[in-house]
C-alpha cells in the first residue's frame, strides 16, 4: 500500500533475481564457471511492458553463489 508503480516494480525484479538466483540457475548449471557471464531471458506481460527482457549473473566462487550484475534490460 502507498508505493508508486516504480517502487513496486522495483521490489519484482529483485524478487525475480533473487528466484533466479536461489533457483533457476543452481537447477541448471551444475559446474558454474566465475569466468562467465549467465544472461537469462524472461517474457513479461504486465508491468513495466510487455516484452522479452533480461538480467546478468555472474558466479562468486568465494560466497560460491551466483549475484546480479545487471538491471533488468529490453530485449528486441
Amino acid at each position: 500500500d502507498g508505493k508508486s508503480n516504480e517502487e513496486i516494480q522495483a521490489i519484482m525484479d529483485e524478487r525475480l533475481a533473487q528466484a533466479i538466483i536461489d533457483l533457476i540457475l543452481p537447477a541448471h548449471v551444475s559446474t558454474p564457471d566465475p569466468g562467465l557471464s549467465y544472461i537469462v531471458v524472461y517474457a513479461v506481460y504486465n508491468g513495466r511492458g510487455s516484452g522479452n527482457y533480461s538480467m546478468s549473473f555472474m558466479y562468486n566462487e568465494e560466497s560460491q553463489k551466483f549475484e546480479k550484475i545487471s538491471d533488468p534490460v529490453s530485449v528486441q
